[in-house]
């Protein structure tokens, strides 16, 4: 893709530029290399659901896997905006289901980390309802487990944590035509 080939000549312009200073090219070689610009979109895939498809897969989930991790992976994703990683990251800790509820999400370097690092840290603000539907799965679904860093991860998985390919797998899933 046009985007694949553009990172491409960033890596190779700043290895040009290496050589450079260990004097293995002539120097300013690495200003020769010709980065180009994309346009809006180009080799970035967008793919986004319908409002009115997550409505009714959320009501679907509600009526029939009510607190499943299917369930609370799909409304956190959806109604959060939150990333796959970001998810795999929350402990149960990171669960705030007060008068005001939210979830922390944390940078924690070696262990769960955010795209962004420290920077992508933040509270975000959750619906009643999700907080309805995370205490349900907390009281009723949720494992007792600890992860690798003796961590309580909110969704835990086979090897103590839930790890991203398998939160695609719930939304391919859950979101599947049939």
């Amino acid at each position: 893709s046009s985007k694949t080939m553009r990172d491409d000549l960033y890596l190779l312009r700043d290895f040009l530029a290496y050589l450079e200073t260990i004097e293995a090219v002539r120097p300013w070689l690495s200003e020769a290399v010709d980065i180009p610009d994309l346009d809006d979109g180009d080799g970035v895939k967008h793919y986004d659901l319908d409002p009115e498809r997550v409505w009714e897969t959320d009501q679907h989930l509600n009526q029939y896997s009510h607190g499943s991790k299917e369930h609370v992976t799909f409304r956190l994703l959806s109604r959060t905006g939150i990333r796959r990683g970001a998810l795999v990251g929350i402990d149960t800790d990171d669960i705030h289901l007060g008068d005001e509820p939210y979830i922390e999400v944390r940078h924690r370097e070696g262990e769960t980390r955010l795209k962004n690092g420290p920077d992508g840290e933040r509270e975000v603000a959750i619906r009643d309802d999700t907080a309805q539907l995370l205490q349900d799965y907390l009281d009723n679904v949720r494992e007792e487990t600890t992860d690798e860093f003796g961590r309580d991860p909110f969704l835990p998985g086979r090897n103590g944590r839930i790890s991203g390919s398998t939160i695609q797998n719930y939304v391919y899933r859950v979101t599947r035509p049939c």
